[in-house]
């Protein structure tokens, strides 16, 4: 592979080769037809250059200069691709797992709009960030979550050359607050901010990122004049949640507020303290933070807010100048036309929820914390969620308690849902009767996520063998992602198992009645999986018509049950779109069996041939017990 560096006349021949690239190379767009076969000839060039991108495109370049040399720019084989084909390709590697250094060196290409390396961050590298530095300057988006190995010091070298950011993710790593004003100076367009789990970041450090109407006039003489001047960046996104060490709760709540009101475009926010924030504007309650704006030499919160009203109310009619300086008196006078933009929150705790609703009246996905140790009782949780206006589209909701304790709790915002997400919740023998519940409250769901702890009796509970599934009790027609995870211990080979009708009548429902499904992930179900699909497939087979089941099937997680080979190779059949099957340690299937599979080749001689192309495109993981 020839490496050189580009002379004018190189620079010219270059720009004339990209000028004759056929069309494919400038399209990102992959088409299917009925079955779900793909027909992009340009993803079957990326799928093929993944594979055999270590083997083949970097063998040379590894061989002869990694750790030998460090190269400014390389003039390589993918300088003639548009950037959305190099981002793609980026992406397949890290999904693949086949992303190594030296094809992220050949793959750095000054075109290149987007890179995340979140899923492999052990390659964000200080060599690696120094060539993001020098080649990717049009970078406007940037992901390196979980870096850890990068120290404060390459950051703050590595983005003054990137002023095009609009997103930059950077959880997980050592940023501090050196970081955070390298930010604020060089990326004055950025749009979001992920900073979450950076414990060297204070809270009172992010009032940075409200620049200089958090200061007063004098205050920009100092030392940090330039952060101070500076205008607060245009995030509608911040996400900052678990940052820090042993900081106070007030100064957390009086950050919030403050952030609040300087960054007038927030719609995104994940910061301790917001809803208590919210409260505290609502209520005109400034001088619970006189202490913290005087030991932090900033404006106060009144003042702020005075200065963010006025804003406010400049975008819909003139104001007067008295209007403006409105007297401190009016508290009874509450500023019900005064609002915030936010959309989406991350909280710790619903305290303060409602007055969050009222201040917020766009509110549209909420994720709250229900186990935090100040939170509220789920009674108030409830009433609180009455007050949220009825266009809540999403919400999470982390309890570790009993499933049935939070049914009323969803219901009351049901209505509007479409997407639910609850972690950690405990089952009993009376839960899967307040889970059907919960979901046929919920019938507007695109996206189910359900994280629970299965109970195990001390005795078999049996159900008559005629109890049939009940396919009228359920239907959530527009469901397209539905996760089901049940805790297990690592040491079980596999999980307790008995039959539960409610359970049962749940997942046969959802299967059947959510023709749009295009993501299961059902992970150590406590009831036998494999007679429910048998059940799901025949009356697909009954069924033949546009609201076929699994007809949108992409991606299958069966990790963990008792789904055996023959079925499996049934929904491999029949969900042509198929693209991701998980079985790992499911008992009933053999290495041997999955390896027919790969091949193509059904052990059961009633199944249809596989389709060629689609197991070629499937990825299929089996991990076997180990006894």
């Amino acid at each position: 592979m020839p490496l050189y560096g580009a002379s004018k006349g190189d620079h010219r021949k270059e720009k004339s080769r990209q000028k004759e690239a056929p069309g494919w190379m400038s399209s990102r767009s992959i088409t299917d037809d009925e079955d779900g076969c793909p027909l992009s000839l340009t993803r079957l060039c990326l799928l093929s250059l993944a594979e055999n991108i270590n083997t083949t495109w970097t063998k040379d370049y590894s061989d002869k200069y990694l750790d030998q040399y460090l190269f400014r720019h390389i003039m390589g084989p993918f300088n003639v691709l548009c950037a959305e084909l190099v981002e793609e390709l980026i992406s397949l590697l890290c999904i693949r797992k086949k992303l190594s250094r030296a094809a992220l060196d050949l793959l750095l290409v000054p075109q290149l709009r987007a890179l995340s390396l979140a899923s492999c961050p052990g390659l964000a590298t200080t060599a690696v960030c120094a060539q993001i530095s020098a080649r990717c300057r049009l970078l406007s988006n940037l992901d390196i979550s979980g870096a850890q190995q990068l120290s404060s010091k390459v950051l703050l070298q590595t983005l003054p050359s990137l002023h095009k950011l609009r997103s930059l993710s950077l959880a997980t790593t050592t940023t501090d607050k050196s970081v955070i004003q390298a930010v604020v100076q060089n990326c004055t367009i950025l749009c979001h901010l992920d900073i979450s789990q950076c414990h060297l970041v204070s809270p009172t450090d992010l009032l940075l990122l409200g620049g200089s109407s958090l200061y007063p006039s004098s205050h920009t003489s100092g030392p940090s004049s330039n952060v101070c001047t500076a205008s607060s960046l245009p995030l509608n996104s911040l996400l900052a949640l678990d940052i820090g060490f042993e900081e106070q709760k007030g100064d957390a709540v009086a950050v919030a507020a403050y952030l609040l009101l300087t960054l007038s475009g927030l719609e995104k926010f994940a910061i301790e303290g917001i809803a208590q924030a919210c409260k505290l504007i609502l209520h005109n309650d400034f001088q619970q933070t006189d202490l913290f704006s005087a030991k932090e030499e900033i404006l106060t919160l009144e003042e702020v807010w005075k200065q963010s009203k006025y804003r406010q109310s400049s975008n819909f009619s003139c104001k007067t100048e008295d209007d403006y300086n409105e007297p401190k008196t009016c508290h009874n006078k509450r500023q019900d036309n005064f609002t915030l933009r936010l959309k989406e929150v991350r909280i710790l705790s619903c305290e303060s929820l409602s007055s969050l609703g009222r201040l917020c009246p766009g509110i549209t996905t909420i994720f709250i914390n229900a186990d935090y140790p100040e939170t509220a009782e789920v009674v108030d949780l409830t009433k609180a969620l009455e007050n949220i206006p009825g266009q809540l589209k999403s919400l999470s909701l982390q309890y570790s308690d009993l499933l049935q304790n939070i049914s009323d709790t969803v219901c009351v915002v049901g209505s509007s849902l479409l997407s639910l997400t609850l972690e950690g919740v405990k089952t009993s023998p009376s839960s899967y009767s307040s889970l059907l519940r919960i979901l046929q409250a919920c019938p507007r769901l695109k996206e189910l996520s359900i994280s629970l702890q299965p109970f195990q009796l001390s005795f078999a509970v049996e159900y008559p063998n005629n109890r049939l599934i009940d396919w009228n009790r359920l239907h959530l027609p527009d469901l397209r992602s539905l996760t089901l995870r049940f805790s297990y211990e690592h040491s079980q080979i596999k999980p307790y198992i008995t039959e539960c009708l409610f359970l049962k009548t749940i997942l046969g429902c959802l299967l059947v009645h959510s023709a749009l499904l295009q993501k299961i992930c059902l992970i150590s179900l406590p009831c036998p999986l494999n007679c429910i699909l048998e059940e799901v497939l025949q009356q697909s087979n009954m069924n033949q018509s546009e609201s076929l089941p699994l007809r949108c099937l992409q991606h299958l997680d069966l990790q963990r049950t008792d789904v055996k080979m023959r079925t499996l190779e049934n929904v491999i059949f029949q969900c042509k779109r198929l693209k991701f099957v998980d079985v790992s340690y499911c008992w009933n299937i053999s290495c041997s069996e999955m390896d027919s599979v790969r091949a193509g080749r059904p052990k059961h001689n009633d199944i249809g041939t596989i389709n060629d192309s689609q197991m070629a495109l499937m990825q299929l993981y089996l991990n076997s017990f180990i006894y």
